[in-house]
């Protein structure tokens, strides 16, 4: 982590214990990756309910989009020029497939 980062956010901060929980990979998860890589494999996994993500990390920062999307619908001068604002403008149609404004 760039180290004048590391002044403004905590190492025990929900989002940097997340972020790293999901970075880090064992041996199972590993395995996983390798498995769906497989041809049919995919598809299997998703009809079986098998993901290759940790659930309680992913779900973690599905809640921080989906709380920040909510967020800035309901105050549009929240506006910031970020990934979440990019995926709010295509959601809405406002960018093309590069990123770029329509």
């Amino acid at each position: 982590m760039n180290r004048s980062l590391k002044y403004f956010i905590p190492e025990e901060s929900p989002f940097v214990k997340n972020a790293a929980a999901i970075f880090s990979r064992g041996v199972l998860e590993f395995l996983k990756i390798m498995i769906v890589a497989i041809p049919g494999m995919a598809k299997l996994f998703t009809i079986l309910k098998i993901s290759i993500f940790k659930k309680e990390e992913t779900d973690f920062f599905i809640d921080v989009i989906e709380r920040t999307l909510r967020e800035r619908k309901l105050n549009p001068n929240l506006r910031k020029n970020d990934l979440i604002e990019m995926m709010a403008e295509a959601f809405k149609g406002e960018i093309d497939r590069v990123g770029f404004k329509i």
